[in-house]
């Protein structure tokens, strides 16, 4: 059960909190799985919302079946199987006008989605802010976006710098240093970036 007057207030105080900012939120479809809540997050976020995030291919093709036009799969794709249906669905989003996006850590990600890709799509390269799960330390995100950018079918679209276990750390001074942290190591992707005359238009 999923009361939508609340669900609607929330995007409406969402993006109260972001009017006048220059960030514009990506909810994560991974909370609701639907492509019906997704359009409606958009519709009320509007010029607020960057699009969706998923965590899978599965939840990636979903949104874009929906008609979710802009679908971010915060994760990397490895193994043919998955290769070919991402594929096949960043071709679907581009045949009616959206865009999906992907993560990489590794050149060779780099080189296999470039081969099976028809359409252009957005790539972040994923670095490693402090979660240890996946990414690269942020000197290492330089030759990846060089890679990206040379690519035919990839479009470099920045970084992702993703440390979701902030969120559990309990005390404000505690999680204020761990903040800062994060911070600290994406400046330094930043700086990474723009001294190969890349500078990320999305963190």
């Amino acid at each position: 059960m999923l009361d939508m007057d609340v669900f609607d207030r929330n995007c409406e105080r969402l993006y109260e909190f972001l009017d006048g900012t220059s960030v514009n939120a990506r909810p994560h479809a991974k909370a609701h799985k639907s492509g019906f809540l997704a359009r409606r997050q958009q519709a009320i976020l509007g010029d607020r919302m960057a699009g969706v995030c998923v965590q899978t291919v599965l939840e990636l093709e979903a949104m874009v079946a929906a008609g979710v036009d802009d679908v971010l799969l915060t994760n990397e794709v490895v193994g043919a199987d998955k290769v070919c249906r991402f594929a096949a669905a960043a071709a679907a989003a581009a045949s009616s006008g959206g865009v999906v996006g992907v993560l990489v850590d590794d050149l060779s990600q780099i080189a296999t989605l470039d081969a099976a890709l028809t359409d252009p799509v957005d790539v972040y390269v994923e670095v490693d802010v402090g979660q240890r799960r996946c990414g690269v330390a942020p000197a290492g995100a330089a030759p990846l976006a060089e890679a990206v950018a040379a690519a035919k079918h990839l479009r470099f679209a920045g970084a992702h710098c993703y440390h979701g276990l902030i969120q559990h750390v309990p005390t404000d001074e505690a999680r204020r240093a761990a903040v800062d942290a994060v911070v600290a190591e994406v400046r330094a992707t930043r700086a990474a970036l723009e001294a190969v005359g890349l500078p990320p238009p999305g963190v």
